[in-house]
């Protein structure tokens, strides 16, 4: 018999798993020594960490909770850039810097309930130590002197009711400014509204209960309220079930591309445009980590076309109102005036001083500079044309953009806002033809009363 044969390990094998071991335990013993010394460092990392997001931490709740606490990077580009575009008389500055670091007041608007009055009879019974202001100039809204966190703490029973009757419907939280547009419009009760940017609700609110002021009836108005995101519409949705049934219709397209087969089918449209909100900062201060004058760039051209695409939804004689929360004039006044210069006497500019007594308000500006490469240029490089650059003045003096609305946080002690009303203009040519069909057509009634009976009038030719 031959030889058993043993099972033996190959070579390279066992030399790979001795090196291995050996590393093992070159690697153990480095670790017994270091251990100590590793383990301080990483404890010292953890607390640089711990004491790095503890800083920012109450970086940000300084800003939240001290009024008069302002990142001076950002407030002194806020200034320097506000200054240089002369929107207000230097004595008001001083005015509007220190409101915008002051907390927002809480401001309520009460729904057109049967309970209305009663409602705002009983908020004035809270107003013993001075907190209920009432907004003459909005109607059925009120402002409370304080902001929504000191609510729950200095007016808990206040805040309890508050809470109550937002559920129900009968009030629904609005900032004073944001009710601004909505009223500027106008809106009658038998007319189709459009609402282009609509969410989170409260403008879409305010429509809805100018349609349910009469009861149903033939001929009664419609609200459209547009939005984008889906999940913004549902929230939208949400908000508007709480008040009184009217009807309402609910889209998600992007406001630019809204179908055309909806042209000049609305008496009034609004539009609310996506802006880089530097108006609410007084609700929003973390805006002011973000903020920058480049950032009315980005947004310009896509406000122009939602304006512009508003107007062509607007029938001609109705009304379009525009507004932003912002106080850049590049999101304000540009896309304004260069809607009106390149629609070239389509719309103009409603006078609304006269409009709102009470609300105090400053006038447009006719001209603004265009941040561009770190230099501020109050006119375009030669040959080439921007949209966002000011008119001449001959061409700011025809347009009327003293006619847009200003809103500053120092006036009334409200949110930043900007607000422009534009006329659809009928054009000459359709108004005539209008006109003449509308004679033509009496003329010919006349006629056929007036032919003798049992005989074709006008007489045939024999």
């Amino acid at each position: 018999m031959g030889k058993k044969r043993r099972n033996r390990e190959p070579r390279g094998r066992v030399r790979r798993r001795e090196k291995r071991e050996a590393k093992e335990r070159e690697l153990k013993q480095a670790s017994g020594s270091d251990a100590q010394a590793t383990s301080g460092g990483k404890q010292q990392q953890l607390k640089q960490a711990s004491d790095s997001d503890a800083k920012l931490n109450s970086t940000a709740s300084k800003l939240l909770s001290e009024p008069n606490a302002q990142p001076s990077d950002a407030a002194s580009e806020f200034e320097r850039y506000y200054k240089a575009q002369r929107i207000l008389p230097e004595e008001e500055w001083t005015l509007l810097l220190n409101s915008l670091w002051q907390p927002l007041p809480t401001c309520l608007r009460i729904t057109q309930s049967p309970y209305k009055e009663q409602l705002i009879e009983h908020l004035q019974s809270f107003d013993s130590s001075g907190v209920v202001t009432l907004l003459p100039w909005a109607g059925n809204a009120v402002q409370l002197a304080v902001d929504k966190k000191a609510l729950k703490k200095k007016a808990a029973e206040l805040h309890a009711w508050v809470q109550r009757h937002a559920e129900c419907g009968d009030i629904t939280r609005q900032e004073a400014v944001s009710m601004v547009p909505a009223l500027l419009l106008e809106a009658e009760s038998d007319e189709r509204l459009l609402d282009m940017c609509a969410a989170p609700g409260s403008k879409t609110g305010q429509l809805l209960e100018v349609i349910a002021q009469h009861p149903r009836q033939s001929g009664q108005g419609l609200v459209v309220a547009n939005e984008l995101d889906s999940r913004r519409a549902c929230m939208l949705v949400h908000q508007c079930r709480r008040l009184q049934t009217a009807p309402l219709m609910v889209t998600c397209h992007e406001a630019q591309h809204f179908p055309k087969i909806y042209d000049g089918r609305f008496d009034r449209v609004l539009a609310d445009v996506p802006c880089s909100g530097d108006g609410t900062l007084r609700k929003n201060p973390r805006i002011w980590s973000t903020w920058s004058a480049k950032n009315a760039l980005k947004l310009h051209p896509v406000q122009l076309q939602i304006l512009t695409r508003a107007l062509k939804l607007c029938r001609a004689g109705g009304r379009v109102v525009y507004s932003t929360c912002s106080l850049n004039p590049i999101e304000n006044e540009a896309v304004v005036a260069q809607l009106l210069r390149q629609e070239q006497g389509k719309a103009s500019l409603v006078d609304a001083s006269s409009l709102l007594p009470g609300l105090q308000r400053k006038p447009g500006l006719s001209q603004w500079a265009v941040p561009q490469g770190g230099k501020l240029l109050w006119k375009p490089p030669k040959g080439k044309g921007n949209s966002m650059f000011a008119p001449s003045a001959k061409d700011a003096q025809s347009m009327h953009l003293d006619r847009c609305v200003r809103i500053y946080p120092h006036l009334q002690d409200t949110g930043g806002f900007f607000v422009a009303v534009l006329q659809r203009t009928l054009e000459l040519l359709k108004l005539f033809l209008s006109c003449l069909g509308q004679v033509l057509v009496k003329f010919g009634a006349i006629l056929r009363c007036s032919g003798p009976p049992g005989l074709p009038w006008p007489p045939r030719r024999s």
